[in-house]
């Protein structure tokens, strides 16, 4: 009987143990995790940003195709 209680005593330490090399690795995955979405954050605020810095490229860039095509209307042919 105390060798069985001994032994069930052993089981739930190292059960325990278990438990706690579990909840170490839990946190640390939620640490990594929150570092990562904080990261993606600030990814996506980048990648916005950068969208509209290519709208406005573009938009200039049409203007400007279209001040030349006009600029060149302008000139006389060479016939």
């Amino acid at each position: 009987m105390l060798q069985d209680l001994e032994a069930l005593q052993r089981q739930v330490e190292e059960l325990q143990a278990a438990n706690d090399k579990l909840d170490k690795s839990k946190k640390k995955l939620q640490a990594e995790l929150e570092d990562t979405n904080i990261d993606l954050e600030a990814q996506r605020a980048k990648v916005l940003e950068l969208e509209k810095k290519q709208r406005n490229f573009d938009k200039v860039l049409a203007e400007e195709k279209v001040k030349h095509l006009l600029k060149c209307m302008d000139y006389p042919t060479l016939n």
